[in-house]
């Protein structure tokens, strides 16, 4: 890695790491993203803001979802798709509670269908998201 962060986000696209956000030594949150392979690191897009304490959720080898967190000046973040490649964002769905420390989040799927996991943090609570009707909007 070129720069050190805790409370970042991460998730394996195409073998390598992705981490996003995060926050330095100096507790300055960071806007950057950096692909991590056991060869290289390279920057790739900035973030929509600066983050850290947030779940990125894989929805392809392109394609992350960005939920919960930290930004700057307190408050939370709902989530946002990213595309890694070309470094588009939308404005993603907008769970019930807002997560921004601790949590936990992840991809399943259930009688063929895909879903995404949101799960406590803060909260003694767990939500899902059905992600293929979400991939219809990327897709438009």
């Amino acid at each position: 890695m070129n720069s050190y962060a805790f409370h970042s986000g991460s998730v394996v696209l195409k073998g390598k790491l992705l981490i996003s956000g995060g926050d330095g030594s100096n507790r300055r949150r960071f806007i950057s993203s950096e692909l991590v392979s056991e060869h290289d690191s390279t920057y790739t897009n900035r973030l929509p803001r600066r983050l850290a304490m947030h779940c990125n959720i894989k929805i392809n080898e392109t394609t992350i979802l960005i939920t919960g967190g930290r930004l700057v000046r307190g408050g939370g973040y709902k989530s946002t798709f990213q595309n890694v490649e070309t470094g588009r964002f939308i404005e993603g769905p907008r769970f019930k509670n807002l997560r921004s420390h601790g949590h936990g989040c992840g991809k399943f799927t259930f009688k063929g269908k895909t879903y995404a996991l949101v799960a406590f943090g803060r909260l003694n609570s767990v939500e899902i998201l059905d992600l293929e009707k979400q991939a219809r909007k990327m897709d438009q």
